[in-house]
């Protein structure tokens, strides 16, 4: 029962990119190639020290990260955007995560399969065609992992796209800053209406929202 009261009772949704051929000046997870994240993904040794025991991802659409990496030039060459050039350093895969708020020992199964759906659909929608997702049940919450293939992955992303947009704009600094965080926060908010709210989610933690406990419980009652 230990476990089972640790469960979370909020969203988790990020949305990442990534190169084949990371910058030399790039910084945090963009230090990861596309290599690396597939691997991750795949459960390949070497790319998961973070697991004690991993096991092998289950495959819910798309095909195995094991061949999307395989096939990942393949896909980015069919998806060319007239004028671009296909450099090594240009972010070419969109990677996301939507977690489960329930441990992996008291998943109800037939939630998390339409929750797996209604995120499919989301991410096709907000996003891009589902390459490869997958579900990792070695971990202490069930979790899914979306893939796409772009030859410009970033415009994609709700943030670069706005980022783009903003200094395209004349923006600088902050201003190009907040206008990235404004259109991750409606990317969570369209998150929450078309995933999260379906499956019985906060959009916010208790403390995010500034609510006592007592509030906080009401408020889901």
């Amino acid at each position: 029962m230990a476990k089972h009261s640790a469960k979370q009772e909020f969203q988790f949704a990020h949305l990442e990119t990534y190169a084949r051929r990371p910058a030399a000046r790039a910084k945090g997870d963009q230090k990861h190639s596309v290599a690396d994240i597939l691997g991750e993904a795949s459960r390949t040794p070497g790319h998961c020290p973070h697991v004690p025991n991993p096991g092998e991802p289950e495959v819910v659409a798309g095909v195995h990260p094991t061949e999307l990496l395989a096939r990942h030039d393949e896909l980015v060459a069919s998806r060319r955007i007239a004028g671009k050039r296909n450099k090594q350093d240009v972010h070419t895969l969109a990677a996301a995560v939507y977690s489960w708020p329930e441990v992996v020992e008291y998943t109800d199964r037939e939630r998390f399969a339409r929750f797996v759906a209604d995120v499919l659909a989301f991410h096709r929608k907000h996003v891009g065609p589902v390459d490869s997702a997958v579900v990792h049940w070695d971990e202490t919450y069930p979790h899914l992992h979306v893939y796409t293939s772009d030859m410009d992955a970033r415009r994609l992303s709700p943030g670069w796209r706005a980022r783009r947009e903003a200094e395209a704009a004349g923006l600088r600094g902050r201003s190009v800053s907040e206008a990235y965080k404004a259109a991750m926060t409606g990317w969570q908010d369209s998150f929450y209406a078309e995933v999260g709210q379906l499956s019985g989610l906060d959009r916010y933690g208790p403390r995010r929202q500034r609510l006592t406990r007592r509030e906080h419980r009401d408020g889901k009652l």
